[in-house]
């Protein structure tokens, strides 16, 4: 880099860490991209439910009722999908880290692999904890059980 232009002197670490961070900044664009997928899917499916509900007339009750309980648990899962996300490329990051271990070439290595693991524990991806999400475990299962029982008030109409 100092060949090319004198008056940016950086040095092979600074040139390391720069990489390093485009390399994260990726990864975390592709996982927002993924979200983002799952979240317009549920998004579509809730319009494709409200544009049924407007086709229908007033005095269709019954069929309101079970549109509007549908598009309630719907609304209910979206939250419940993307935390499902998460938990499933947090448990993929987990198995890619420890398929990669192993025996480090150099100290350049083995300082990065010392980087990510106290990042991991920074973000609370320590092992046999329960895996990071968007939901915590107790809330996740009360909305569980509302998801659940709207089903069976949608199969009762």
């Amino acid at each position: 880099m100092g060949e090319i232009n004198s008056k940016m002197q950086m040095s092979e670490e600074t040139i390391e860490n720069l990489v390093n961070s485009f390399r994260k900044l990726r990864e975390v664009l592709l996982a927002g991209r993924k979200y983002v997928t799952v979240i317009r899917f549920e998004l579509i499916r809730m319009h494709e439910i409200q544009s049924n509900l407007r086709q229908l007339s007033y005095f269709d009750v019954r069929g309101r009722l079970r549109l509007t309980l549908q598009l309630a648990r719907v609304t209910l899962n979206l939250p419940m999908v993307v935390d499902i996300a998460m938990r499933e490329d947090d448990a993929d990051s987990d198995d890619e880290d420890d398929h990669r271990g192993g025996g480090h070439s150099s100290a350049r290595s083995r300082d990065s692999a010392r980087r990510r693991e106290k990042t991991r524990v920074k973000l609370g991806r320590v092992k046999g904890r329960t895996k990071r999400g968007l939901i915590p475990p107790r809330v996740g299962a009360v909305i569980g059980l509302a998801i659940g029982a709207l089903e069976m008030g949608e199969r009762v109409l």
